[in-house]
């Protein structure tokens, strides 16, 4: 009997040591499902932090390309405008140059300032 006695305290003993290593792996769990949850959540902000910091960004940029999209549109339109003004100047000129009329004018104008300076 005190062999029986014996193995059942030491069984009781194994017992207490398990429960008390299962208890202590327990919380060790709970433990690591914390910081794992900590971390989820850490990198769930970081991540969203980076994607609202790149949304930023990509505006930003958005607005430059506008605004440097705009300033191209208006030098196109300004040029063409000019080019549009020269070509009517220079169709004007030489429509004026080839009429008689305007050339006799000129033509008078330039002898009465030669007149005038010789009198002068």
């Amino acid at each position: 009997m005190e062999s029986a006695d014996k193995r059942f305290q030491e069984a009781q003993a194994k017992l207490s040591e398990a429960k008390a290593a299962l208890a202590e792996a327990q919380e060790k769990a709970t433990q690591i499902r914390s910081l794992g949850d900590e971390s989820v959540q850490q990198a769930t902000s970081t991540l969203a932090k980076q994607a609202e910091e790149e949304m930023e960004r990509l505006e930003e940029g958005k607005g430059a390309i506008l605004a440097l999209a705009e300033q191209k549109a208006t030098k196109q339109v300004q040029q063409s405008l000019a080019a549009l003004a020269l070509e009517k100047a220079s169709f004007k000129l030489k429509r004026q140059l080839t009429d008689t009329s305007v050339q006799k004018q000129l033509v008078d104008l330039q002898i009465g300032a030669f007149a005038k300076s010789r009198l002068a």
